[in-house]
């Protein structure tokens, strides 16, 4: 699988309960130019490897509840009362600009939770997304939901080390293989998109489209 930047990225550490590439990357910097990742294959287990959440992201605040404005606040209440239960990273970002976060949240909900797919299924996408940005953060974050979904820790690595996941399955596989074929090289094939609308409809297709277009946003607001 392509990477972002178009080429073949180099691979992973070998197992990806923790994070992409060995080590946390600094918020704003490129992931080519990032010196301090290893070229070599490393493992997650080492201590000094393991991502902190406080160096990786030094541009990311947490919220102070009550310094929150009224358009903020109603925001913010509307995420802790909405399906996650909670205010994820990506919208203190957002909350910067209540405008988007109110619209960005909104969409969020729909795409994880609002669609036909199992939580599983969407697990996959999100995490194909995040390998593909090498995104470290929503990596991590994803990895303990996939495996809450029921994504065994070999399909994790496979996804992590750019390898096609051994499915049982059929629909996984099929979830798997439109992001597949879209991160490829940002096309479809005709039969892939078929299947999709066999399966899950005009709506399926889109949601599932939406569902990948959206965590590529998410990925971007919390490291870019």
């Amino acid at each position: 699988m392509r990477d972002h930047r178009g080429d073949m990225a180099t691979p992973p550490v070998t197992r990806a309960a923790e994070n992409l590439d060995g080590q946390m990357p600094v918020a704003g910097s490129s992931p080519a130019m990032t010196t301090g990742w290893p070229i070599a294959r490393a493992t997650y287990d080492q201590p000094s490897l393991l991502p902190t959440g406080e160096a990786a992201m030094p541009r990311y605040q947490q919220l102070d509840e009550t310094h929150l404005d009224d358009a903020q606040r109603r925001i913010f209440n509307e995420c802790k009362a909405g399906p996650r239960g909670s205010v994820p990273p990506p919208v203190h970002v957002w909350l910067k600009s209540p405008g988007l976060a109110d619209n960005a949240h909104k969409l969020g909900a729909h795409v994880r939770f609002g669609t036909d797919f199992t939580p599983k299924q969407t697990e996959i996408a999100i995490l194909m997304t995040a390998r593909y940005w090498t995104a470290q953060f929503e990596w991590a974050a994803h990895v303990r939901l996939g495996q809450q979904a029921g994504l065994s820790q070999e399909q994790i690595d496979a996804i992590a080390t750019r390898r096609t996941p051994d499915f049982r399955d059929p629909d996984d596989r099929l979830v798997y293989d439109f992001c597949k074929d879209y991160y490829d090289d940002h096309r479809v094939d005709d039969a892939t998109y078929e299947r999709v609308v066999k399966r899950w409809g005009d709506k399926g297709i889109v949601d599932l489209a939406g569902l990948i277009g959206y965590y590529s946003f998410e990925c971007g607001a919390i490291f870019h």
